[in-house]
Parts: structure tokens; C-alpha cells; sequence
């Protein structure tokens, strides 16, 4: 009774093991077309790396909550910009403040400079608002994913020749789905705008947002 229960063990290991490694084929077999069609030179394609896992759905990967975030981004970017812009024109105001009494000139310089001053800070301002209005509907969109399973997270490290000849390494992560037929999304995680997308949905969940050592706090946390 004792060896047929190690043999029955056995043998479900071994159809573990290889329906995972089907699994495993059946992803390198979508992922390798991929490549062929979008690599340089694919001829100098060399795998280093593959890992499989479970992909859910989540706030980082819904695309509704993806696109929120761009937005959020854009006009956090835009704050910063004319916030830097608010703070030039200050400063040139600074310098003519002394002198405006003496000359015309230095008057009209000084007045000049306070107006942009106040203009950029209320577009600055105007930016800020948005930013937080689509950082708030981002967050309502999260709070109603379900966590459902979407398939398969596939991560690939390969070395690949550049258009310049260089041998480059990449990392990248594909969706597919559950039964291994088709590529969802394709993402390169040495892309920094995905990193920054994927930072500034973290800093929005948790009530804080970070762009360009801006750091700001939700409606939702006000």
C-alpha cells in the first residue's frame, strides 16, 4: 500500500511537472513569434530566462485605471512646469522690486514679471486640480476590481543585437490568457515610463503622489 501511494505520487508529480512545462512551451511558442515579428535582428535572439505565474486582475494592469493614471501624469507634469514657470517670474519681480521707483523702465519690468507670476500660478494651480480630480476617479475605479484571473504572467529575459549592432539585454512581461492561445498585452519593464505609471498608481492608492518632488495628497485623503 505504501509503495503504490509513493508510485501514485510520483506519477502525479511527473504529469505536474510536464503539463507545466507544456504550459511553458506553449507561452515561449506565442512569445517567440512576438519577437520574431518586432526584434531587429532576431536572428541574434538568445533566451536567458523565462518564469511563469498567475496574473489577476488588478489596479496595475486594468486598463480604465491605466489610463486615469496617464492623465494624472500628464497634468502633474504640466503643474510642475508652470509652477517652475511661477517661480522664474517671482524671481525676476524680485529683482525689480528695488528699482521700479527709479525708472519707468524698471517699473514696467517689475509689473510685467508679477503679472506672469500670477498667471502661471493659477494655471500651475489649475493643472494641480485636475491631477487629483482623475488621481480620486482612478482610485474609485480600483476600489471596484474584482481580482479575477486573467491568465498567465509570462516574464522573458533575452539578449538581442540593437539596430546599432550591440548585444542588449530585455525583460519583458506578457499577458496571456488562460489557455494559452494569445498575447494580451506585451510590456518591457525597462520602459521608465511604465515604471513611472506603475509608481504613480502605487503613490495614489496609498494617498500620495510624487512627481518631480512634487508630493501632493488626494481629495479623498483631504
Amino acid at each position: 500500500m505504501k509503495k503504490a501511494l509513493i508510485l501514485l505520487s510520483i506519477i502525479i508529480t511527473c504529469i505536474f511537472l510536464t503539463q507545466c512545462k507544456s504550459n511553458e512551451d506553449k507561452a515561449m511558442s506565442l512569445i517567440e513569434e512576438r519577437l520574431f515579428k518586432t526584434l531587429y535582428d532576431f536572428d541574434s535572439y538568445q533566451p536567458i530566462e523565462t518564469a511563469l505565474d498567475s496574473a489577476f486582475h488588478t489596479p496595475y494592469n486594468d486598463l480604465t485605471v491605466l489610463k486615469y493614471a496617464v492623465y494624472s501624469k500628464i497634468f502633474l507634469e504640466k503643474r510642475n512646469e508652470y509652477m517652475y514657470k511661477s517661480q522664474e517670474a517671482y524671481s525676476t519681480a524680485e529683482y525689480w522690486h528695488d528699482l521700479y521707483y527709479y525708472s519707468d523702465y524698471a517699473a514696467e519690468k517689475y509689473f510685467e514679471a508679477s503679472d506672469e507670476e500670477s498667471k502661471y500660478s493659477q494655471i500651475s494651480n489649475d493643472f494641480l486640480s485636475k491631477a487629483i480630480s482623475y488621481a480620486d476617479t482612478l482610485r474609485m475605479v480600483a476600489d471596484t476590481i474584482s481580482h479575477d484571473f486573467l491568465g498567465w504572467y509570462v516574464y522573458h529575459t533575452y539578449r538581442c543585437k540593437t539596430k546599432g549592432g550591440y548585444s542588449d539585454i530585455s525583460t519583458n512581461m506578457y499577458l496571456i490568457n488562460k489557455d494559452f492561445t494569445a498575447i494580451i498585452d506585451d510590456i518591457d519593464l525597462d520602459n521608465d515610463d511604465y515604471k513611472t505609471i506603475q509608481e504613480l498608481i502605487k503613490n495614489i492608492l496609498t494617498n500620495e503622489v510624487l512627481i518631480g518632488n512634487i508630493s501632493i495628497k488626494t481629495n479623498t485623503q483631504q
